[in-house]
């Protein structure tokens, strides 16, 4: 199996690995809650998006996450905890606390 991200697993693997240790259980009756669905669609996005920010480069054939994606989110962030998306903030424990909470 090759996700449009470029992923290549096998379907034993999707549901041993990645479903089982988000839906927590080996029962095939097992579901998965909003938050694990998210997290399944977003985690992939942003690794390709950290890769090409890093200076990364991504396999043939996958598409690329959208442009400035790792930017606009902590413009969003910022706007979001701090009500300024150009406030420079230092990432402290009780940022990350407001922003959890937000």
């Amino acid at each position: 199996m090759r996700s449009r991200f470029g992923i290549e697993v096998t379907l034993e693997e999707v549901r041993k690995t990645i479903l089982q240790g988000l839906g927590g259980s080996d029962d095939e009756g097992e579901v998965l809650d909003l938050m694990e669905v998210i997290a399944i669609l977003v985690i992939p996005i942003l690794i390709k998006a950290s890769t090409l920010e890093g200076g990364g480069s991504l396999p043939e054939n996958v598409v690329p996450p959208p442009e400035n994606l790792l930017p606009s989110v902590v413009r969003i962030l910022l706007h979001d905890v701090c009500g300024d998306a150009s406030a420079e903030q230092e990432l402290s424990p009780d940022f990350i606390r407001r922003m959890l909470n937000f």
